[in-house]
């Protein structure tokens, strides 16, 4: 009788929430039984895939009080949730090429302070238990969330693609709202045996990363601090060219992580060091990737090691520094495959230039009607000689083309390369 309250309750509020504009999914809607299959990022050593929490199994989690919800275009949630609720992802891909199972992160939405006791069991309802996870944190509301990792698997050598059945326990009641627990996303870290996944939770005060990065006024070093909405957070983001939300990072300010709900996480051929402002990407191999880096600081710098590619790179620098210098002996390639944009891309609102070192080698491409670098500038740019730096190892080297001013803008200043390919050797 319980279960067949809280469900008739969830269908009562999907209705209502479609009458408020937050429209339900699924069978609430009338839509046809979805599967989970999440998100998939990979690299040498490491899968990660996230699992939305509304990408449940429609019959299974209403017929176990559970339900699922839209919060926007994009982005749906696991909802409804009570003590003894249960809910299904089908078809969720647990690592490759013999990876297994090593951490698991949640995003939920709790705002109470009784804690929700998950427990993940393979393939059926009394199956082997991955593990129980207990949710701690308190959100201000349903609205916000938290993040929370564990490492703890009960399970040995999970890979390969499961059904996951998750059971929730919960001393939590209310007559005031219908869910103890909202779910947005579980992210599933899968590694080889010689690495090992290191789930990592900015906002834990714990781990002392607030303490030790937080800066809101000395601009050589990244901005790490409550972010005003006229700045944008400090970040080194690395995203797919094609695939919406495909987002990682290398480094990033919690408002980043917030902002984008990405993960900061090991990326093989990339690494950031704090102590000296630098990004070093060695022999990445990134053609289907863009790399973002904002409000990082003058004295960020990125070194180039071996032979790296990526498909876009830009700095950004908003209200903040942020200027895009390259050194070190190795080399990068641009947007080879030459997609309708610029390869690379420095916006700052102050007088952050382009700088290459002479043992660095840069080569970008671009589309037709578009350049391979483009410079724009919000408060005044500098002056042709200070905006560019290019430095070479031997005399007589030099560009094939210039800097030219581009379209004009009330607001902004642009600089352009005039060829078709950019290269430094």
């Amino acid at each position: 009788m319980g279960r067949m309250l809280r469900n008739s309750v969830a269908i009562m509020l999907a209705a209502m929430l479609t009458i408020t504009g937050i429209i339900p999914v699924g069978k609430l809607a009338g839509a046809p039984s979805a599967k989970a299959v999440g998100e998939v990022r990979k690299d040498s050593t490491q899968t990660e895939t996230t699992v939305k929490g509304g990408s449940c199994d429609d019959d299974y989690s209403q017929t176990h009080g559970t339900a699922e919800m839209s919060k926007s275009m994009n982005e749906s949630v696991l909802t409804a949730v009570s003590n003894g609720d249960k809910a299904l992802y089908k078809d969720v891909q647990i690592g490759s090429d013999n990876q297994t199972l090593k951490g698991i992160i949640f995003r939920y939405a709790k705002p109470h302070n009784q804690s929700v006791t998950v427990t993940i069991r393979l393939d059926s309802e009394n199956g082997q238990v991955v593990g129980r996870y207990v949710l701690t944190k308190q959100t201000k509301s349903f609205d916000d969330y938290a993040t929370q990792s564990f490492i703890n698997i009960d399970a040995a050598n999970v890979t390969g693609t499961h059904d996951l059945y998750l059971e929730f326990a919960t001393a939590y009641s209310s007559v005031t709202s219908t869910s103890a627990l909202d779910i947005y996303c579980m992210i599933f870290g899968a590694t080889s045996s010689y690495a090992e996944y290191t789930p990592y939770d900015p906002y834990d005060d714990a781990t002392g990363w607030n303490k030790a990065y937080k800066n809101d006024s000395d601009k050589n070093k990244p901005y790490y601090a409550a972010n005003p909405f006229y700045k944008r957070p400090a970040m080194i983001l690395v995203r797919h060219k094609n695939v919406y939300g495909n987002h990682r990072f290398v480094w990033a300010n919690p408002d980043a992580v917030d902002k984008y709900r990405a993960n900061v996480c090991n990326i093989d051929g990339l690494s950031y060091n704090f102590n000296n402002n630098t990004l070093t990407i060695k022999n990445f191999k990134g053609a289907d990737y863009q790399i973002i880096c904002q409000n990082m600081g003058k004295s960020f710098k990125i070194k180039l090691a071996g032979k790296s590619s990526v498909q876009h790179m830009e700095c950004w620098g908003n209200f903040w520094n942020c200027g895009m210098h390259f050194t070190g002996s190795g080399s990068l390639e641009i947007n080879k495959s030459k997609q309708p944009q610029n390869g690379l891309y420095l916006t700052s609102w102050y007088k952050d230039g382009l700088q290459i070192d002479a043992k660095t080698k840069i080569t970008a491409f671009a589309a037709k009607k578009n350049n391979p670098v483009k410079l724009e500038y919000g408060e005044g740019a500098p002056s042709t000689k200070k905006m560019v730096t290019i430095k070479f190892d031997k005399k007589n080297k030099k560009l094939a083309g210039k800097f030219v001013k581009g379209s004009k803008s009330k607001y902004l200043q642009t600089f352009v390369y005039n060829k078709t390919k950019f290269e430094k050797k």
